[in-house]
């Protein structure tokens, strides 16, 4: 099952990864995955969690750990 869920996050993040946005500046960043954590997540797995899906290029996070 993890081996799965890599397989299609890596998938994804091939097919929509963005190096340089339209004026040339460099961006490294996907598009195509996103990311939203609960109130379940104490601080400390909130942060791991950004850190991880910010270390893909992910942009889109939601979490309530902000609020």
């Amino acid at each position: 099952m993890l081996d799965k869920l890599a397989q299609n996050i890596k998938a994804s993040r091939d097919n929509t990864f963005v190096a340089q946005d339209a004026n040339g500046n460099i961006v490294n960043r996907t598009e195509g995955v996103a990311f939203a954590g609960g109130a379940a997540f104490s601080s400390e797995e909130g942060y791991f969690a950004a850190k991880v899906m910010r270390t893909l290029g992910v942009v889109y996070i939601e979490q309530q750990a902000r609020v």
